[in-house]
C-alpha cells in the first residue's frame, strides 16, 4: 500500500470507526481560504487552478457543469451510478436539476410501465434508481456489506433462526400473488396467526429486509403522484424477470463499481468511495489498487491530498473556466453532494458545513454555482420550493435564485395532477 493513501482521520487502518462516520466533522482543506491566502499574497495562483481545474470533470460528467443536459432519465441513472432515491421528492428533483424536459411521468413510467429503472438498496444500504442492467453490478457490488448488517439486527431477535424459516417461506407464497404493502401483509399475517405477538413482529420485518437486501423482493412505488409514495413489495422475478441479479462474482463487481465511481465522481479518494459506496476500507483498497496497476486508474495529489482519478477525465480538466453561471436547485442528498465525505471541501464551504449537512450527514436542499455550494432552499408543506438563504448574498445571486425556485415551483406544480394509468 501506498503511504500516501488517506484513511479515515485518526481511524486504525482498515478498521471500522466507532461512531457514525456520517456523524464526524468532514476533513476540511477549504479551497476558499487557500484562495483568501492567494489574495493575501501567501500562495501561489498554481495551487488554486489545480483545486478549480479537477472541480470540472464530476461536474460535467453528472450535468451540472455547462448547458449540456440529459433529455432520458433512464440514461441519467445510468451516467451518474443511480439516483438516490430514500426520500419521495427527491428523484424527479434531481432528474430537474439536470434536465428541462424529464418529467414525473416519464419517471413513473420507467419504473411501472416498461420497467427499465429499479428502486433498489445498494449503495451505502440507501435507496437508489437505477437501470436494470446496472442494478445487477450494484447489488452484486454491496450486497455483502448490506447482508452484514442485517446479520448483526437479526442476534438480537429471540428463536431467529426458526421464526426466520417459516416467515421466509409465507412472505415468498404470499407476494407470488402479487404485490402488497408491508402493512397488508402484516395484518394478513396477524390475522393468519402467523405474527403473534411483538417478537414474530420484529422477525417478520427483519425477514422482509433481508429478502429486500438479497434481492429475492423488490419494491413497487406506485404512487401517481410526486408528492407521496405509495410502496409496495413483490417478488423481483416477477416483476423484472429471473436474471436480473444473476450470480456475479463480487470482487469483480466492486472493480467494475470503482472505475465507474472514479469515472464519474475522481477524482476522489479512498475514503471518499468507501463512505460513498458502504464498501469496506480493505476491499476498496485492493480494488483501487488493482485499478493502478491495469492502468485505469491514476493517483494524484491535490490539496495536498491523495487521490484517484481515471485518464480519460483529463479531457475536462481545461474546461472550469467554461462551466455555465447558472444557479441549480439540488435535492436533498443530491447525487453529486453524497459522492464525498472526505473532500466535501471541493463544494462545502468549512463555515457553511452546518448549514449543508444535518447532525447524520445528509445534505440539505442546496443551491450549486460552478460546483460550489452557495447557500440552501426550503419548501412548502406541499413540497413547492418558497425559499433560499444564499451565504454570501449578492444581487445578481438572489435574482438568479428567485428565477430558478419560479421555474422549479411552476414545473412541480405541472406535475400535481396524478399519471393516469392508461
Amino acid at each position: 500500500m501506498t503511504g500516501n493513501v488517506l484513511l479515515h482521520p485518526q481511524t486504525p487502518r482498515y478498521s471500522t470507526p466507532r461512531t457514525n462516520p456520517e456523524r464526524q466533522p468532514p476533513v476540511h482543506y477549504d479551497p476558499p481560504a487557500i484562495k483568501n491566502q492567494r489574495l493575501a499574497g501567501n500562495t501561489r495562483p498554481s495551487q488554486i487552478d489545480m483545486i478549480h481545474r479537477h472541480l470540472a470533470p464530476p461536474l460535467i460528467t453528472s450535468y451540472l457543469g455547462n448547458s449540456s443536459c440529459q433529455n432520458s432519465i433512464t440514461a441519467l441513472c445510468e451516467r451518474t451510478i443511480g439516483i438516490h432515491a430514500a426520500r419521495v421528492q427527491t428523484p424527479f428533483i434531481t432528474a430537474a436539476s439536470r434536465s428541462p424536459t424529464i418529467d414525473y411521468s416519464e419517471l413513473y413510467a420507467a419504473q411501472n410501465v416498461t420497467r427499465t429503472l429499479i428502486k433498489l438498496r445498494c449503495m451505502r444500504n440507501t435507496l437508489h434508481i437505477c437501470s436494470l442492467p446496472d442494478a445487477s453490478l450494484y447489488h452484486a457490488a454491496t450486497i455483502h456489506f448490506r447482508l452484514l448488517r442485517c446479520a448483526a439486527e437479526e442476534t438480537k431477535i429471540p428463536d431467529y433462526t426458526r421464526l426466520h424459516l417459516v416467515l421466509r417461506n409465507a412472505i415468498i407464497e404470499h407476494l407470488d400473488g402479487g404485490c402488497v404493502s408491508e402493512r397488508t401483509l402484516e395484518q394478513t399475517f396477524t390475522q393468519q396467526g402467523r405474527i403473534k405477538d411483538s417478537n414474530t413482529l420484529t422477525a417478520h420485518r427483519a425477514t422482509m429486509k433481508r429478502l429486500w437486501e438479497e434481492g429475492t423482493i423488490c419494491i413497487q412505488d406506485q404512487s401517481p403522484s410526486w408528492r407521496q409514495e405509495h410502496r409496495t413489495f413483490g417478488l423481483t422475478k416477477n416483476i423484472y424477470g429471473p436474471a436480473i441479479f444473476a450470480d456475479k462474482n463480487r470482487l469483480n463487481a466492486i472493480q467494475d463499481l470503482v472505475l465507474r465511481y472514479f469515472r464519474t465522481f475522481g477524482p476522489a479518494t479512498l475514503g471518499d468511495f468507501s463512505w460513498w459506496s458502504g464498501i469496506g476500507k480493505r476491499s476498496a483498497h485492493d480494488a483501487i489498487t488493482n485499478a493502478v496497476t491495469c492502468g485505469t486508474l491514476a493517483p494524484t495529489n491535490i490539496n495536498h491530498t491523495q487521490m484517484y482519478y481515471a485518464p480519460e477525465q483529463q479531457s475536462h480538466d481545461d474546461q472550469f473556466e467554461s462551466l455555465d453561471n447558472e444557479v441549480r436547485l439540488l435535492a436533498w442528498e443530491d447525487l453529486y453532494l453524497k459522492a464525498y465525505y472526505e473532500t466535501r471541501w471541493r463544494y462545502a464551504p468549512a463555515e457553511h458545513s452546518k448549514n449543508i449537512f444535518n447532525s447524520i450527514g445528509e445534505a440539505r436542499r442546496t443551491i450549486l454555482h460552478r460546483g460550489t455550494v452557495i447557500g440552501t432552499w426550503d419548501v412548502n408543506k406541499q413540497g413547492i420550493p418558497i425559499s433560499h438563504s444564499l451565504f454570501e448574498p449578492t444581487q445578481r445571486l438572489n435574482r438568479q435564485v428567485r428565477d430558478e425556485i419560479r421555474k422549479l415551483a411552476i414545473r412541480l406544480s405541472d406535475h400535481e395532477k396524478p399519471v393516469l394509468n392508461d
